[in-house]
């Protein structure tokens, strides 16, 4: 004799209830995951407010990841379909910028939770996907790295889950869309892609199961598609610039990130490759090293840390998340050592972490970046990610009870601080000094010229802008302004300091006499807007 379904009223009741009663009826006994769902989407909204309401409109990188989300080619970063999607939501520009940036918190928050979901329990999945909105991580710039941490933490879960063809193909497929993001990750993708390739044949050799010739399928097309078409570089192009530009800034200042390559030449000689460069002068590339590593501790605190943010009730909510994280992790730590002390290695797996191995396995294929290139914050975020789902996977093995005390106490201390911080931001924005800045030249119709000394990024906010500046000292200022048809001066601190003063004539520049007359000012002075007379 069978049971019959909670998610329906037994068969003798079911003909004496209306569609309502029947709503009612299933309401209720879906009443845990409407609740989870309900709680998973608050998390999310509030990861993207925080995004949204804190991040400055960014150029180079990011600003390149958005021009390539709204004209899509095989060479697209995966990452970049984030802002594509963004593109269709919204046609006005940093809208589209702060919803992309906003996908990409979701993305990791979702993935962290999908995979604390997979691999333990509801409650402590939530509190985990809670923590991680808290901390500095997901907010970094650029985006690019959160998108594919949060691919990739989701693939790793899903292979531990369902170890089967088909699990391991999708976990292949995610994996190889986060490496088309993060090219350092291909290695893992192209492990994974051999697990289930070994699976599938060990399917297929199996009565039980036929071959899933879908998963073949996707192992085979898949990556050949990414490589292929561009999107991910395995000759190692990406990290010679990568490499080069650090190592100038590190050891010469930051004015070397564009002129890197003449200290590269000075050091490496004619290297192309971080192995020709250790090849040549193997005791700077260790120096380097050792520089990346004295920094990385306080890159990991920057990570996790929100700083100097002066918002109410967001620096307890992130000291708070951060304290319920040591402290989880710190358990299963002594948990573990108490099972190996008593000699129960066969418990190690189920009281502690080596369950999410994928994640870790991920996690160390992000060393090489931060040692060899710089502890940069997003290289980090993977490290985040594996100390979240440990966090997950250790309460998971607690009682129900405990679960419940440390999730009430996550909500109080870290839920709680963190909506009144995100309220805070929506009845007193932030001044973010580039949002404003082409939130007023978007008032300007038409198409215009305009010289600064800020970015010419900031001109993929406002097409109808063409950014210029003097490239030359042979022409006077006014000679430049006439020959590039300049009809706007956007004037920041550092120019109107004299940062042109090696430009003839710009130094006695009458804006009345050659007629232009001030506009506008953004606020707090920053930043001067000038446009000529009609």
């Amino acid at each position: 004799m069978t049971e019959e379904s909670t998610d329906r009223p037994p068969a003798g009741v079911r003909a004496n209830l209306n569609r309502a009663q029947e709503l009612k009826w299933f309401l209720y006994s879906h009443r845990e995951q409407l609740l989870e769902g309900i709680l998973l989407v608050a998390i999310l909204a509030i990861g993207a407010s925080q995004m949204a309401t804190l991040e400055d409109l960014t150029v180079a990188d990011e600003a390149g990841y958005l021009r390539g989300g709204l004209v899509l080619t095989p060479r697209s970063y995966s990452y970049s379909y984030l802002y594509a999607l963004a593109g269709i939501l919204s046609q006005n520009l940093v809208t589209t910028y702060l919803i992309g940036r906003s996908l990409g918190v979701v993305i990791f928050v979702l993935g962290a939770w999908f995979a604390g979901r997979l691999l333990g329990s509801r409650v402590a999945a939530l509190t985990g996907a809670l923590l991680l909105i808290s901390l500095g991580s997901p907010y970094i710039w650029p985006g690019i790295a959160t998108f594919a941490a949060g691919v990739n933490i989701a693939a790793s879960a899903i292979l531990l889950k369902w170890q089967n063809a088909r699990g391991a193909a999708a976990a292949s497929v995610l994996m190889w869309i986060g490496a088309a993001s993060r090219p350092e990750y291909w290695p893992a993708a192209a492990l994974c892609t051999v697990l289930a390739g070994w699976t599938i044949l060990r399917e297929a050799k199996s009565n039980a199961a036929k071959p899933s010739w879908v998963a073949v399928l996707l192992l085979a097309v898949v990556p050949l598609l990414l490589i292929g078409g561009g999107a991910i570089e395995l000759g190692g192009e990406r990290t010679w610039l990568a490499f080069g530009q650090h190592y100038a800034v590190a050891h010469e200042g930051d004015s070397y990130w564009v002129g890197w390559e003449e200290i590269i030449r000075r050091d490496f000689g004619d290297a192309s490759n971080v192995g020709s460069a250790f090849a040549a002068a193997p005791g700077a590339v260790i120096d380097h090293v050792r520089i990346n590593l004295t920094r990385t501790p306080a890159m990991i605190r920057d990570s996790l840390l929100w700083g100097r943010n002066t918002r109410p009730g967001l620096a307890l909510s992130n000291r708070s998340a951060l304290v319920l994280l040591t402290a989880l992790l710190v358990a299963g730590l002594a948990t573990a050592a108490a099972e190996v002390w008593k000699g129960h290695l066969h418990r190690l797996s189920w009281s502690f972490a080596p369950l999410a191995w994928p994640v870790y396995l991920i996690a160390l294929l992000s060393i090489p970046p931060v040692l060899i290139l710089f502890p940069r914050l997003h290289y980090l975020q993977t490290w985040v990610a594996a100390a979240i789902l440990t966090a997950v996977i250790v309460m998971s093995r607690m009682s129900a009870r405990m679960q419940l005390g440390i999730a009430a106490v996550a909500i109080t201390l870290v839920a709680v601080p963190l909506m009144v911080s995100v309220v805070h931001s929506y009845t007193r924005p932030a001044y973010r000094e580039n949002l404003a800045l082409v939130r007023v030249l978007q008032r300007l119709p038409g198409k215009h010229v305009a010289a600064t000394g800020l970015s010419p990024e900031l001109s993929t906010y406002i097409p109808n802008f063409r950014m210029v500046r003097p490239k030359s000292t042979d022409e006077t200022f006014q000679d430049f302004l006439h020959r590039e048809d300049v009809d706007v001066i956007v004037a920041d601190q550092a120019l109107l300091a004299g940062a042109w003063s090696d430009v003839p004539g710009f130094t006695d520049f009458d804006p009345a006499a050659a007629g232009f007359r001030l506009a506008t000012t953004v606020p707090r002075n920053i930043f001067v807007l000038v446009s000529p007379t009609e």
